[in-house]
């Protein structure tokens, strides 16, 4: 039985919407990524990370030949941050747990979507990272092997005025997960890149004292 002190939620529907449907989802802000120990980058080098992305729950019902969006609930209630100057920044999700170069099935929980990020470092000097903000509105929800896995992404910085620099999501997970079965769309649609909205330390840089 729920507990006495259980909040509710409630939806009216119409006579034929009869049809409901869970299903797993990235959270609706930016998440805050940290690795297991600070790292620095070398010039045009590259290192791969292993993250596990706690799943938003999403309850959608089919109304008019369609499904609708009724609410999501976190898997695991994160914690918020900022990302930014006090005065121009953005909200996000902090990730309890840190990105890892191997994959381990036991280090995340089973609700979490495992998200492959390949960051390399296209510039002249050398890239502190100790905090990566990443913008997950792009990256779709699959299962492999009872896994929840997100089509890989890799991430391109270096030089602040560097044209290039950016996100390029691929179509599929990465690896043998890229054998999976499709859960749920990108939040904000499938795109093939994603170009940097602000300056350099927009993805990496290090620990922010607003965290």
């Amino acid at each position: 039985m729920p507990p006495d002190d259980l909040p509710w939620q409630r939806w009216d529907r119409g006579e034929k919407d009869v049809k409901l449907r869970f299903r797993p989802v990235f959270p609706d802000r930016p998440v805050i990524i940290r690795p297991r120990s600070p790292l620095n980058l070398s010039p045009r080098a590259k290192a791969m990370f292993y993250v596990g992305i706690p799943a938003f729950i999403e309850l959608t019902a089919h109304s008019e030949g369609q499904y609708e969006v009724l609410h999501s609930w976190p898997s695991d209630p994160p914690s918020n941050t900022w990302h930014g100057t006090p005065i121009s920044g953005t909200l996000c999700y902090s990730v309890k747990t840190r990105a890892r170069r191997q994959y381990v099935p036991d280090d995340w929980q089973q609700m979490s979507i495992i998200s492959t990020v390949e960051i390399a470092n296209s510039g002249s000097h050398m890239l502190p990272f100790e905090r990566l903000f990443f913008e997950t509105g792009h990256l779709g929800v699959f299962e492999h092997q009872g896994r929840l896995w997100a089509n890989h992404a890799r991430i391109r910085t270096g030089e602040k005025d560097d044209s290039l620099s950016g996100v390029v999501f691929g179509s599929k997970p990465f690896g043998e997960a890229a054998d999976s079965v499709s859960l749920s769309q990108p939040r904000l649609g499938r795109v093939r890149r994603s170009m940097l909205k602000e300056a350099f330390s927009t993805f990496l840089g290090v620990t922010h004292p607003y965290d």
